[in-house]
């Protein structure tokens, strides 16, 4: 109860992005010793989960450019 607790201030200490890994490592820089898996176990019991970063999009710039120049 009181690691679920710890896991939910960190995670909304830090605008709710952090995800287990993150959380984790702020839990044992506080000298708390907890197993990331333990961690990533209590988030998804409560509910939480981190934000995901967007991948970017890659484009073929030189495709486009030839298939223009075909068609015109």
């Amino acid at each position: 109860m009181r690691l679920e607790l710890d896991i939910q201030r960190v995670w909304k200490d830090n605008f709710r992005v952090y995800g287990a890994r993150k959380v984790g490592q702020k839990l044992l820089r506080e000298g708390m010793g907890v197993a990331r898996c333990t961690v990533d176990r209590l988030m998804k019991k409560l509910g939480m989960q981190g934000v995901r970063r967007s991948t970017k999009c890659w484009t073929n710039r030189h495709w486009r450019i030839w298939s223009q120049a075909v068609t015109h």
